[in-house]
């Protein structure tokens, strides 16, 4: 999930990231790794280009992640706690020597994780337009929705809330996911071998 950090962005990059996105991750398994490699592709296209980004990967008991100047998103257990996934990782595009780590969580049917674009906390508030919508804000109301509504309302509920109380002067995405069982390998209908269930096609 990523988007250009800019006031005005030229959307006919996007399918051009994606391009990069995604012949990069066939390739490289760690989640660091992608990011930095899609940051090299972009440094070498354009001079000046910040993508605020993050990566998940799933597999049969954990999430990895990295984050580019993005929150990876709010992870929710099925017992109710839930926790910010984040790591420190620059923007792409800005710089060749580029760093993030990788995080990793292990998970469980019926866990949730909400994701959302960074450019969610660039609105602020409409009874106080000098007030940034804070991540705070975002995990209590996703905890406080979850609560009430259930998972299966909590996502449209989230969005009328932010249509109802905050200056939406930067559009952004916001996605809820319930996990369920995945399996850990997929096996190659042609040559029959097993291959991670991250990958696209047998590599």
């Amino acid at each position: 999930l990523g988007e250009i950090q800019e006031k005005y962005p030229n959307y006919r990059m996007v399918p051009w990231i994606q391009g990069i996105f995604d012949s990069t991750v066939d390739y490289l398994e760690g989640c660091a790794q992608i990011l930095k490699e899609m940051n090299s592709h972009i440094r070498q296209t354009s001079k000046y280009l910040p993508l605020n980004a993050m990566i998940l990967r799933i597999n049969a008991t954990e999430i990895r992640y990295s984050c580019a100047s993005s929150p990876a998103g709010i992870y929710r257990r099925s017992q109710g706690n839930q926790e910010l996934l984040f790591t420190k990782g620059m923007p792409l595009g800005l710089q060749e020597n580029y760093f993030s780590e990788e995080g990793s969580i292990s998970w469980q049917a019926g866990d949730s994780i909400l994701l959302y674009t960074n450019s969610c906390l660039s609105n602020t508030l409409q009874e106080n337009p000098k007030k940034l919508l804070r991540q705070e804000d975002i995990n209590r109301l996703f905890s406080e929705t979850i609560q009430k509504q259930g998972q299966r309302k909590t996502l449209d509920t989230l969005r009328q809330f932010l249509e109802e109380k905050v200056s939406l002067t930067h559009p952004f995405v916001m996605s809820l996911f319930t996990l369920g069982s995945t399996p850990s390998i997929l096996v190659c209908p042609k040559c029959k071998d097993t291959y991670p269930q991250g990958y696209r096609f047998c590599p």
